[in-house]
């Protein structure tokens, strides 16, 4: 019994049930096959010998007959339950194939589709019976098409499985991306029929999309970041050499941006820089490229200039949509900003790594120069700007390094004697100019980060100081100087606490926090907000070099702070100079007016103390009481010390 079995499957190769159909076919035609040779040997010899068989020779061919009859039968049951186990195992692939969450689809050698399962369908966005004689590529995104081509082709020439990455697209529908594995078969001697597996790798892409935005663009401005602004240059100092047109490399600093965090919160702050950064971004060129940096500074890069003073309204125009007050719940924010320029090209070679750094030390200039301006680098500037990052560097290093120190300068009452407390002055032991004191290196750090992490390291040594005096029966007052840019750090008061706690044994009340550079208090509402928290754990806090600043009455009005101590510029030729024993009598009448203890600074002659204490200033020092000395030294001299007598019998 002959069964029609159909052996093209869309699937690869034969599988076992296929293997096994075959064999039984095989054996049950090799037993028919000699039980017809039986049956014709026998009625061959029956009709020539019949007459002379016996009947027991007769019986013998029937049982044989009969035995053959009953092993076709068996053979024939065999065969039926396979047929019905590959029906099964067939209709079992088919529901597997229709309802797989990838797409499998048959193309023949014209590129026609000849077969496609629901999936597929899905895919390509077309009903599946319609699917038939169509050709992929008419699914396939034009941008793609060469992909889908070259690795058709590969696949044909090598016969090797293929797998790619390809968009199709379907109407009225976005982009679909697929992920293909492309197989071969051959179906004749000279035909053949492509495979494809398809399957859905959009929601990866978009994933993968993500993650290449992250890793290019700022999450917050949504502009490119410095990893996309470095492929930027590059391609654009490439297009200046190419087509002979200069370009111009701005870094763009936000003037104070620091101060808005502080007073209107990080989420205001945020807002102010998404705002500029779209007001700057829309007056950019459609061939520029504006970045943001990192924190409050963007970079532009200008492309297809004529000349090199075409560069300057465009940068004229950034300031002015820059300097445009904002508007956000209904607070209006005034930013201006500093804008360093470098030019391209050069008459020596520059890379884009230099341009970078060139354009950031030009803005540097702008800022100390009184900011909202704009610099443009020239070689002489960029002498003394990389003497100056070369010595910060130094003193970074020197820092790690622990070559610095602190002196202690003690602090008197001229009319009693008593030592009130020290002054904590660092000097750098460099290790081959010697001894600096810090007007050699402090006001070239002036706004750069280094000034908050040497002042912490003042603190620190400090505190460790009065610990091991404590341990020693030494009780003083020391006092250290803040610059303005620590203590308006978001974690000043935090850190300022974490210090105390590690010297569990130091009162706060022995620590005096004096204020230096007063002039660059542009916040009093923030800096006093930093004082009373300040106060609350204990410390008290005095106003250095006060008299030198145009807003000093305004200081004493708005800063909760207990002590003024009177800038050394007015004790200077004090005998010889009526304004400055003008100055100082007005400064003590307001000291006095506002209960505040004051201080005078740069003492260095017994008539300095004479007439200061007339005018009714007793607390004082200067190199006339002690030049500023090492830590082991000063207990040595607490005990030597004595004031003047004349100082003792001045009259106030």
């Amino acid at each position: 019994m002959e069964k029609n079995i159909d052996k093209k499957e869309p699937i690869q190769g034969k599988n076992k049930d296929s293997n096994e159909k075959d064999s039984v076919l095989l054996n049950a035609q090799s037993l028919r096959n000699k039980a017809e040779f039986i049956l014709d040997q026998k009625n061959t010899n029956r009709s020539k010998r019949i007459d002379i068989l016996s009947n027991e020779e007769i019986l013998k061919v029937i049982h044989e007959l009969q035995v053959h009859q009953i092993e076709l039968e068996m053979q024939n049951e065999e065969l039926q339950r396979t047929q019905q186990t590959l029906t099964v195992e067939k209709q079992r692939y088919f529901d597997l194939y229709n309802s797989a969450p990838v797409g499998y689809c048959t193309l023949s050698a014209e590129n026609l589709i000849t077969k496609a399962n629901p999936m597929a369908a899905t895919l390509l966005g077309i009903n599946q019976n319609e699917l038939v004689e169509q050709p992929l590529s008419h699914f396939i995104h034009p941008e793609d098409q060469d992909i889908y081509y070259l690795c058709r082709k590969k696949l044909l020439d090598t016969q090797k499985q293929q797998h790619f990455e390809l968009r199709l697209q379907i109407k009225n529908s976005a982009e679909l991306w697929v992920y293909v594995v492309a197989s071969i078969e051959k179906i004749a001697k000279d035909s053949y029929e492509l495979r494809l597996v398809l399957t859905d790798i959009s929601d990866r892409k978009i994933y993968e999309n993500e993650l290449h935005r992250i890793a290019k663009y700022d999450a917050l401005t949504n502009l490119p970041n410095r990893t996309l602004l470095s492929d930027r240059l590059y391609q654009a100092i490439a297009m200046s050499l190419r087509h002979n047109q200069p370009l111009a490399i701005l870094c763009i600093g936000l003037d104070g941006f620091k101060d808005i965090n502080d007073r209107y919160g990080h989420e205001v702050g945020d807002r102010v820089l998404i705002l500029l950064a779209e007001r700057m971004k829309n007056i950019m060129g459609h061939e520029d490229t504006l970045s943001r940096f990192g924190g409050d500074e963007f970079v532009a890069i200008l492309l297809n200039l004529s000349s090199i003073e075409y560069a300057i309204p465009k940068i004229n125009h950034l300031t002015e949509v820059i300097n445009q007050p904002i508007n956000i719940n209904d607070m209006t924010i005034q930013v201006t900003a500093s804008i360093g320029v470098s030019l391209y090209p050069q008459q020596e070679h520059v890379d884009s790594d230099i341009l970078l750094r060139q354009a950031n030390q030009a803005m540097y200039h702008a800022k100390l120069s009184g900011k909202d301006k704009y610099h443009i680098f020239n070689t002489h500037n960029d002498d003394t700007l990389r003497y100056k990052y070369k010595f910060i560097a130094g003193m970074d290093d020197a820092l790690e390094a622990s070559e610095f120190h602190l002196y202690y300068q003690p602090m008197v009452n001229m009319k009693t004697g008593k030592v009130i407390g020290v002054e904590a002055l660092i000097r750098w032991h460099h290790p081959t100019k010697g001894l600096l004191t810090p007007k050699e290196f402090l006001p070239i750090i002036v706004g750069n980060k280094l000034t908050v992490k040497l002042g912490n390291w003042v603190i620190k040594t400090a505190l460790a100081q009065m610990e091991h005096w404590l341990a020693h029966d030494v009780v003083l007052n020391v006092s250290v100087n803040i610059d303005v840019l620590q203590l308006k750090e978001n974690n000043f008061v935090v850190n300022l606490q974490k210090m105390l706690e590690t010297h569990p044994s130091i009162n706060p009340e022995n620590l005096v926090l004096e204020i230096i550079e007063t002039g660059q208090i542009h916040d009093l509402e923030i800096v006093s907000k930093v004082i009373k928290q300040c106060q609350i754990l204990g410390f008290s806090f005095a106003l250095d070099d006060f008299g030198t600043g145009y807003s000093s009455l305004t200081y004493l009005q708005k800063l909760p702070v207990s002590c003024l101590k009177m800038d050394r510029s007015f004790i200077k030729n004090l005998q010889n100079n009526p304004d400055n024993i003008l100055t100082l009598k007005g400064i003590i009448s307001l000291a006095s007016a506002f209960r505040l203890d004051i201080i005078a600074e740069g003492i260095d002659t017994i008539e300095h103390g004479e007439i200061l204490i007339e005018m009714g200033c007793e607390q004082a020092q200067g190199n006339a009481i002690s030049y500023p000395m090492p830590a082991d030294e000063l207990p040595g001299w607490l005990e030597t010390w004595k004031a003047p007598s004349s100082w003792k019998n001045a009259m106030p």
